[in-house]
């Protein structure tokens, strides 16, 4: 009797110390990825990602009050109002962030030089891939869903058409500038450079891009694009991963918000190529099905690339 129990709490101690172990090793693994990646935290993992939660969600705060007090009744107070969101809610917390966590903010934000073969592959999968996406908006705005959902997403398109405040080209370039050039920098700064990167200690790095692009989705508070809005933030966040740069993701940003400012302003001019530019290639299962192999085989050139040039390093 003895010797059995004996035995048995043998084999529970043997347990737990394997268990304790396993569990040191999983946290030294975690912390040799960051150390691979030359980056020195000054708090824990926890920690970092809710003082990013803490920041972000003030920084969103005192935008809207701000924009609040100003006003978006008219074009200029549009503009100004866009361009507060853009630095104070996307810009400050991400740098603020990333300077309280670590020593060395641009590693963490990869303001880098991209790898440009994995770079230009990943800008062109996005070009490529645009039938698909133009089907993927067509589908997700066709579901079933609330009337408020509607009238949220009639709402952000009628701010849009405040922010261009007409149909000449003054009007284009300066949506462009704001749509096209200064969101894309500052919502990638946020999304990938810093959300992405805290997370990715903890989701791995896939995890980290996807949760990432959900959370970028959810916060245009447009859940009628929801989905086609979260596929495009899962192209921005490999964007960044295998070109090892965030411009990468940025470029990407850039040229989809682009394409899509044209494509209205098009339209409020009367054109029918903004409808086109719009609906492009989704109508064709054949082109949709020939995007995605096309982007897919691009994305994995990126990829492929990418190991490359590590396995040599």
């Amino acid at each position: 009797m003895t010797q059995r129990y004996s035995k048995t709490l043998h084999q529970y101690s043997d347990f737990f110390k394997n268990t304790w172990r396993d569990l040191h090793i999983s946290r030294f693994f975690a912390y040799l990825c960051e150390i691979m990646e030359n980056i020195r935290f000054n708090v824990g993992r926890g920690q970092r990602l809710l003082l990013f939660v803490c920041v972000a969600t003030l920084c969103l705060l005192v935008t809207a009050v701000l924009v609040y007090i100003i006003g978006t009744d008219t074009t200029p107070k549009a503009r100004i109002g866009a361009v507060l969101q853009d630095v104070i809610a996307f810009a400050v917390p991400a740098v603020a962030v990333a300077v309280m966590v670590t020593r060395r903010p641009a590693d963490l934000l990869m303001i880098h030089k991209p790898e440009p073969v994995a770079a230009m592959a990943m800008v062109m999968a996005l070009l490529v891939a645009m039938p698909a996406l133009n089907l993927l908006v067509e589908w997700n705005a066709s579901l079933p869903q609330p009337e408020s959902f509607r009238a949220d997403a009639e709402a952000q398109h009628a701010m849009i058409e405040m922010l261009f405040g007409g149909t000449g080209i003054g009007s284009l370039v300066a949506a462009l500038l704001i749509i096209g050039v200064m969101a894309p920098l500052t919502e990638e700064m946020l999304f990938r450079g810093c959300l992405q990167r805290l997370l990715q200690s903890i989701a791995g790095r896939s995890g980290a891009v996807w949760i990432a692009a959900a959370v970028f989705s959810f916060m245009h508070f447009d859940l009628t694009g929801f989905v086609p809005r979260m596929v495009l933030g899962v192209i921005f966040g490999y964007a960044m991963l295998w070109s090892g740069s965030l411009w990468t993701a940025v470029a990407c940003h850039s040229i989809n918000n682009c394409l899509a400012v044209t494509a209205m302003w098009l339209e409020m001019w009367g054109s029918a190529a903004g409808t086109e530019l719009q609906t492009f290639g989704s109508t064709s299962l054949g082109l949709v099905a020939l995007s995605v192999v096309v982007a897919s085989g691009l994305a994995f050139v990126a990829y492929r690339h990418r190991r490359l040039i590590a396995d040599r390093q």
